[in-house]
């Protein structure tokens, strides 16, 4: 059971779904203007999209180790609840980072007029509360790492 919820974790997340979107928008920070000027000459913007880079390229270095792990075939345990932990907390960042860039305009949905990227990061927003329920909530996957990872006493 407990491989299971491991191969389960590993499929929950894949940091490469952040790509397409995280491409969209650093082209849209490129040729948008806000105040006349383009979202991408403001230093906070650059501040959030290479944060946004880093964490999405820490992912899938988790993500490979797991991977190698399987194809030795060796047991995912901790490091699977390691990349689901980092990984939900990740998409929920990468959101709250998106609609700071995108301001109010960012909430629209896709059959708004003017929802930037037509919607797409409303709808993220709306859906990463769950990353941090499904295969396990937050709390007992920091308790995994922490025991089996680190082995710290429950």
């Amino acid at each position: 059971m407990a491989e299971a919820l491991g191969y389960e974790r590993l499929m929950l997340f894949q940091s490469v779904r952040l790509v397409p979107p995280f491409k969209r928008l650093l082209a849209y920070t490129k040729t948008t203007k806000r105040g006349g000027c383009l979202l991408a000459d403001n230093p906070a913007v650059r501040r959030h999209l290479a944060q946004m880079a880093t964490e999405i390229n820490v992912a899938q270095a988790l993500e490979d180790r797991a991977f190698a792990l399987l194809k030795k075939g060796e047991p995912l345990d901790h490091e699977a609840s390691l990349l689901k932990l980092f990984g939900s907390a990740m998409r929920q960042r990468f959101a709250d980072r998106a609609l700071d860039i995108l301001g109010p305009l960012g909430r629209l949905e896709d059959d708004e007029a003017g929802a930037p990227l037509g919607g797409e990061i409303a709808k993220l927003a709306k859906t990463v509360v769950v990353d941090t329920i499904g295969g396990g909530t937050s709390e007992i996957l920091k308790t995994v790492v922490a025991t089996r990872g680190m082995g710290l006493p429950r």
